[in-house]
């Protein structure tokens, strides 16, 4: 079976809320290869709002491009493979439906908190939130819990609480009270139930709800005050995700029954590929992976035990409506001086009309500062969490760039830029970065060819930036940070100091290695319990060697400093 599937073409589909990206997968000399790519707006004037006109002209530009045949009369995939016309497999991710909706019932506010960043992990928001602890007498809560499921209309309902090994009798209560509210919903249909707390109290859930509405159980995620397991749960909303709303995706049963692997989330799809990288490259830190998409902001962590993920559907280029009331976040970015009323513009530009590109060099520094906050606005309410992943420090082995906004800025050197402003990871880290946004679609391939996903994901899908070396710890501006030794694979040896506040590019290509000696000086350093000096091997990329020893926390900037914004933009315009 393994044989047929790898011996087959592979067309492949990303449903962005923006574009519909499809990709052509075929063997060459023996390997997968990315064939050709076609682009298409998913929805428009043109093409009438139906996102299947956004994957016909999308795979149309593939047939132009490679001069074969793929779709057949219908606007649908032709499957299999015959005279070089169609494909052996048809795959797709979708990210353009709303997120799903979930009502929050809690023990505590320690367990509806754990919900909340829960449900954060994936594409669902929300709607509304009972904490049975909060309200003293029984009426009172059956009154309240009815009043919020009536006034939220969730798709699904969460239940949390209790860590394991304690008390089950309160959450076996909290299911009694859904059990008389549950039959007043005024929806059409009953949302279903997922149960993630205390292991004890299943048998009396199940014995409560299993009758009322379709009641699933994961591991509880929140097994001890101290550990957050969200990767059952995450699982279960995948599926709910494509039961109730890729199900709804405009009457697909035709489409439907072309694929040859079920539909996706571009999330899961994402989260995968993150995860994948991790376990490919045997990371002992792990990998993290930026997504800045036009309906939503997605970050995945993952490390070779765990991951962790936060999406946010209310962040994204062309969804970042809170900077109209804080323009000065975007200006303290910029080398120029420019007024509100531009700031408003460009944003305002981005949410009425997505596909719209920078015309003039500043236009394109001005979307670069709205992306650095939108991903600081997104990663500020998960930090800790990936502090738990990933370390106080927030030192990684990979960061993955992908999203129609950041990995296709035109000035690779400010794709990174802009990550190490917003983010302000500190460590030692390969930066690469998907321009494409193959790495969803390539996700999306995963269950049904394991091989093609390897081969093209590292031949085609990521593109190599280089290696940033960035400490913590802060010194006086000006005074020398860092003092590196830098040894070439060609036997060159360059010696480089780098002041504190500034950022030193050394060209290193994709595919050469470097050793590096460093001594760091006036409180900075790479690790709190490693100060003084490192040894590091380096790889390079586009970008080659980034040296940045503005120090970690990094001082934000402000529109007086407009001659260091400037400095910085051009030691990384590569």
């Amino acid at each position: 079976m393994v044989e047929r599937m790898i011996a087959g073409s592979i067309l492949t589909l990303d449903w962005g809320s923006t574009r519909t990206k499809a990709f052509l997968l075929d063997r060459v000399d023996g390997h997968y290869r990315l064939i050709a790519a076609g682009w298409a707006p998913t929805f428009g004037r043109a093409l009438e709002h139906d996102p299947l006109k956004g994957l016909q002209e999308a795979v149309s530009r593939i047939e132009k491009a490679v001069g074969r045949r793929l779709m057949g009369g219908e606007g649908l995939p032709l499957i299999p493979e015959r005279e070089m016309e169609g494909v052996d497999f048809f795959t797709a991710s979708v990210s353009f439906q709303p997120p799903l909706r979930v009502m929050l019932v809690s023990l505590s506010k320690i367990s509806l908190e754990a919900a909340r960043k829960a449900i954060s992990s994936y594409y669902a928001v929300e709607a509304g939130s009972f904490s049975f602890l909060e309200e003293e007498s029984r009426s009172a809560r059956v009154e309240r819990l009815l009043r919020t499921l009536s006034e939220n209309m969730p798709d699904l309902i969460l239940i949390t609480g209790g860590t394991e090994g304690s008390n089950p009798e309160p959450i076996a209560e909290m299911a009694r009270m859904l059990s008389l509210v549950y039959p007043l919903y005024p929806g059409l249909g009953k949302p279903p139930i997922i149960f993630a707390g205390n292991s004890a109290a299943r048998g009396a859930v199940e014995e409560t709800l299993s009758s009322i509405t379709e009641l699933r159980f994961v591991d509880n995620i929140l097994p001890t005050l101290e550990e957050q397991n969200i990767g059952p749960l995450f699982k279960e909303l995948e599926d709910l995700y494509r039961k109730l709303k890729l199900s709804e995706l405009y009457d697909l049963g035709y489409l439907r029954s072309t694929l040859s692997a079920p539909l996706t989330s571009s999330l899961s799809a994402f989260t995968l590929m993150i995860r994948y990288l991790c376990s490919l490259y045997g990371f002992e830190r792990g990998v993290l992976g930026v997504d800045v998409g036009g309906t939503y902001t997605s970050l995945v962590g993952a490390t070779k035990d765990n991951f962790f993920s936060t999406v946010r559907s209310d962040l994204a280029l062309n969804r970042a409506d809170f900077l109209l009331r804080e323009p000065e976040r975007v200006a303290r970015w910029l080398p120029y001086e420019t007024t509100p009323d531009k700031i408003a513009e460009i944003v305002l530009e981005k949410s009425l009309r997505p596909e719209s590109v920078p015309v003039t060099k500043e236009e394109l520094m001005l979307e670069g500062a709205v992306i650095r906050e939108v991903l600081r606005e997104a990663f500020s309410t998960a930090r800790e969490a990936f502090k738990g992943l990933f370390g106080p420090e927030l030192s990684v082995d990979m960061v993955v760039i992908t999203g129609g906004a950041l990995g296709s800025f035109p000035i690779t050197g400010w794709i990174a830029l802009t990550l190490l402003d917003s983010l302000q990871l500190s460590g030692v880290m390969m930066l690469a970065v998907d321009r494409l946004g193959l790495c969803s679609a390539l996700g999306s391939i995963a269950p049904l060819n394991p091989v093609a996903v390897s081969q093209v994901l590292e031949r085609d899908a990521l593109i190599p930036l280089g290696t940033v070396i960035a400490p913590s710890g802060s010194a006086p501006e000006g005074t020398i940070a860092l003092k590196a030794t830098i040894s070439f694979d060609d036997g060159r040896v360059l010696e480089a100091e780098v002041k504190a506040g500034s950022i030193e590019v050394i060209p290193l290509a994709p595919g050469r290695k470097a050793s590096l000696e460093i001594s760091f000086l006036r409180g900075m350093s790479l690790e709190p319990s490693k100060k003084g000096q490192a040894k590091i091997e380096a790889r390079g990329g586009l970008i080659g060697i980034v040296l940045d020893a503005r120090g970690r926390p990094l001082p934000l900037p402000s529109p007086a400093q407009r001659n260091k914004i400037q400095k910085w933009l051009w030691e990384m315009e590569t």
